[in-house]
């Protein structure tokens, strides 16, 4: 598929990755900025359009930090098991949430989980659907910051960090940084 309607792993040609977290904001937003902030890091949040509304502020500050903010659907449902007015919708909804930016917006499905329908849906809404090659599965599991840290590859990958204390993310942020 063309990279304007998926991207599952970064370009190639150099060693970079892309910090993403996926689920928020939360109250745990501030924390994750400072920790970004003391490596000079940036990172997109996917963010779910409900918590938004509840957390408005953090929202906020993931923009006025640098960062940029994308969407995760209104709801945290599945989408392949939306309809397609309902996908729609929950898409317009987070939108309407979030700062336009001059690039095509991107979106990041629940969970990753996606089919040609809810691809091609996005797509025909204007979206970039962004996966992840690298998950530091750190909400399945109880690893410790360094161990979440060893899943940083010294090879351009997009990883995701969930939303958990941030001392696993600062680990994989300094981890990254040092290489």
């Amino acid at each position: 598929m063309p990279r304007a309607v998926l991207i599952g792993r970064g370009a190639t040609d150099r060693r970079r990755l892309a910090l993403t977290f996926d689920d928020g904001p939360s109250a745990l937003t501030a924390s994750y900025l400072d920790a970004l902030e003391a490596f000079g890091a940036r990172a997109t949040f996917f963010v779910v359009g409900q918590t938004c509304v509840e957390h408005p502020a953090a929202l906020s500050a993931i923009v006025a930090r640098g960062h940029e903010a994308a969407g995760h659907g209104y709801t945290h449902r599945p989408f392949p098991s939306l309809s397609g007015g309902e996908l729609r919708a929950e898409l317009a909804r987070t939108a309407d949430l979030l700062p336009r930016g001059p690039r095509r917006p991107l979106v990041r499905p629940p969970g990753g989980e996606v089919s040609p329908g809810s691809v091609i849906r996005c797509a025909r809404a204007g979206y970039t659907t962004v996966l992840w090659s690298v998950d530091s599965n750190d909400c399945r599991t109880s690893l410790a910051a360094a161990r979440a840290a060893t899943k940083v590859l010294p090879v351009p990958q997009a990883i995701t960090t969930w939303p958990r204390p941030p001392s696993a993310s600062a680990c994989t942020i300094a981890s990254t940084a040092s290489r």
